[in-house]
């Protein structure tokens, strides 16, 4: 299959995250992710577009006759004649759409309410210089911010990427690359979120570009740098 296509990455990525993306299929993918950087940056925009999601509201079962009496209502919509006896465009399509609508617009307007509080992680500084990169997690360690505060250079074939160091010495865990301007935010997973919470360092490597090609660091940290610890 030809993987260089944005398109075809796009919707393997956005069905590996909504995880409608099962079976042999997923294997593939997640072995693609492990030799593609741009698999792996498809994955990570769709993680950071569709995780958070997760976190809005309890979970809500809906009555067993409830699809059942949707789908009656849906089917009245769609018979009903429009002028000279003659249907118009099936009532489902608008109702849909018109949903569709009013789910993101609430989604928008709670995500605007519950801006998370931010905690610092580590300010991250090359030897003898001033703060390169401000690392922050949400206070509910759901969420990771990365701030460049300064501008840095690097190889166009290369890119910054942020690692938590397990205390027990065990192998770094990637929080991803690091933007080389202005904020990034993306989602944590459980294992990254424990890990910032019980690491005791954070480090910075230098990484093709896109980031490492099979998850672990492709040479030695060029900065390491302490956690910063709350209470």
């Amino acid at each position: 299959m030809n993987y260089d296509r944005p398109t075809l990455l796009e919707a393997l990525a956005s069905a590996y995250v909504l995880g409608s993306l099962r079976g042999p299929a997923r294997t593939r993918y997640e072995r693609l992710c492990g030799t593609l950087a741009a698999a792996r940056a498809a994955r990570q925009r769709w993680e950071d577009r569709l995780l958070p999601l997760a976190l809005i509201g309890d979970e809500v079962q809906p009555r067993a006759d409830s699809w059942t009496g949707i789908a009656r209502r849906l089917a009245t919509l769609d018979q009903r004649p429009v002028g000279n006896g003659q249907r118009g465009l099936p009532g489902w399509r608008w109702l849909a759409a018109a949903s569709v609508a009013v789910i993101v617009l609430m989604i928008g307007m709670f995500a605007l309410r519950q801006q998370p509080q931010w905690q610092l992680v580590a300010d991250i500084a090359p030897p003898n210089a001033a703060t390169q990169w401000r690392v922050q997690r949400s206070a509910d360690a759901q969420r990771l911010s990365i701030q460049t505060l300064r501008q840095v250079s690097h190889a166009p074939t290369t890119s910054f990427e942020l690692w938590v160091l397990p205390a027990d010495g065990s192998t770094p865990v990637s929080l991803g690359v690091i933007p080389e301007s202005g904020t990034l935010e993306r989602a944590l997973d459980a294992r990254q979120a424990q890990l910032l919470l019980t690491a005791m360092n954070v480090a910075v490597t230098v990484e093709p570009a896109g980031g490492s090609p099979n998850g672990l660091p492709s040479s030695a940290p060029i900065i390491v740098t302490p956690i910063v610890t709350s209470g």
